[in-house]
């Protein structure tokens, strides 16, 4: 009996390093071929300059849209990827469709994030409500983060 139990415990440990194995290869196939990244754009340094209100330093990402299409879970992640804080105030959000979300007050720390929901709700420190009954994202369409002076600080493709 003792033997028996000695096997199954092998055949326990050999099925959960398989499993683990193959979990970890779909996510890195998932991650490496079919998860888009943003595409972050590169501005001239006139443009840089042109918008003072904002430092060089801001790196402001859009980091994923999650749930496109279905507006009960849409979501758009922002970070603040920089090394200092950013006021989004008179910031914009739009997709291809001419749908804009601008920004109150709010001011993100260096590493800070923010969700920007399409559904209706209150509107908390890390969580913002866009209140719309439709889908604003689809899959294949570009969302572009603009400054308060109007200058791309991010694009992200929808997956």
């Amino acid at each position: 009996m003792n033997l028996n139990r000695k096997r199954l415990v092998y055949y326990l440990l050999l099925n959960v390093l398989v499993s683990v194995c193959a979990t970890a290869s779909v996510l890195f196939i998932y991650d490496r071929y079919y998860r888009n990244p943003a595409v972050h754009t590169v501005e001239s340094q006139s443009a840089k300059q042109a918008s003072s209100s904002v430092p060089e330093s801001a790196n402001m990402e859009i980091a994923t849209v999650v749930g496109a299409g279905l507006p009960s879970s849409e979501m758009v992640a922002l970070r603040n990827a920089g090394q200092m804080q950013v006021k989004l105030s008179g910031w914009k959000l739009h997709d291809e469709d001419s749908n804009v979300y601008t920004f109150g007050e709010l001011t993100l720390p260096p590493g800070g994030a923010v969700q920007l929901h399409t559904a209706s709700g209150k509107d908390t420190l890390i969580d913002l409500y866009w209140n719309l009954t439709a889908p604003v994202w689809r899959s294949g369409e570009t969302v572009t983060l603009l400054d308060a002076a109007g200058s791309v600080r991010s694009a992200y493709k929808v997956p």
